[in-house]
């Protein structure tokens, strides 16, 4: 995914990074099916490329926008994200609530601006709340 999306950057006004792609990869892939033997297994991981941060490291006038899924502190996390990432705006919910996320057509949001306005969308439809994403970017973009 990175070189897709790098190799497509520079012809963008805006990027929504919203693909939650993983944060580490094993060390080692196997072309065919392990067998089981005694004793435990450990598997070794290494840290794929981070896509918005090199987003963020490259941007000339694109308006980077991306999602923060948090557990626990998700106010600090996203602001921290906002800064070490360079986006423009961060969007964080909380994953650690089931009735909302993931499992859920439910989610509840917060919109960090990289000038500390925040933006506090109230639970609702995915599909709605994508809208009224859209609508408070729209609005500030232009």
């Amino acid at each position: 995914m990175f070189e897709q999306v790098t190799s497509r950057f520079d012809e963008q006004d805006i990027v929504v990074k919203a693909a939650a792609v993983s944060d580490y990869t094993p060390v080692d892939v196997l072309e065919h099916k392990m067998k089981k033997q005694d004793g435990d297994l450990s598997v070794s991981f290494k840290r794929t490329k981070d896509i918005l941060k090199y987003l963020g490291e490259h941007k000339t006038s694109q308006y980077l926008i991306g999602f923060a899924a948090e557990t626990e502190d998700i106010e600090n996390y996203a602001q921290q994200k906002l800064r070490k990432k360079n986006a423009d705006v961060i969007i964080s919910n909380n994953v650690g609530d089931m009735s909302i996320g993931f499992s859920s057509d439910d989610n509840e949001l917060t919109m960090h601006f990289k000038n500390n306005e925040k933006v506090n969308i109230k639970k609702g439809k995915k599909v709605v709340l994508a809208a009224q994403i859209l609508d408070e970017l729209e609005t500030r973009w232009q």
